[in-house]
């Protein structure tokens, strides 16, 4: 059990907390994270749950939904604008060229979604597992 000197020293040390995580640190009911924090104060690390589990995984699924939704937004904007390409050239406003090259980079992010798409199909999640040893000796 925590003393009322030792829990003050930490919260000076750590900042105020609250008495509720307090009560929980006393009665030994700490959260996963707060228990690897107790167990590993110098690395930072292992705090995270990919650490402990020993993988990262990739997140092509969601990095493909995402660069798909902002093509389609920017193919959706320059194909709003394009209507007003050839006025906008007759009163010699030259900017509004830009909306063709939004419009490129929408269907430059729809290919790299559906490549990305593609991929997650293909291989499925990936998970990123990293040996336990990091090198040997003797190649």
């Amino acid at each position: 059990m925590l003393d009322k000197g030792d829990a003050e020293a930490r919260s000076d040390y750590l900042g105020p907390r609250n008495s509720e995580s307090e009560e929980n640190i006393e009665m030994g009911r700490l959260s996963k994270v707060e228990q690897l924090k107790a167990d590993y104060p110098d690395q930072p690390w292992r705090w995270k749950r990919e650490w402990t589990e020993g993988g990262l995984k990739g997140g092509s699924k969601q990095e493909a939904v995402v660069t798909a939704c902002l093509g389609l937004a920017l193919l959706g904007l320059s194909a709003l604008a394009m209507g007003a390409i050839p006025a906008e050239l007759e009163k010699g406003n030259r900017a509004i060229l830009v909306v063709l090259f939004l419009g490129v980079v929408g269907v430059a992010l729809l290919g790299v979604a559906f490549k990305r798409a593609r991929q997650f199909w293909r291989y499925g999640a990936l998970t990123f597992e990293p040996e336990p040893i990091l090198g040997s000796w003797g190649g």
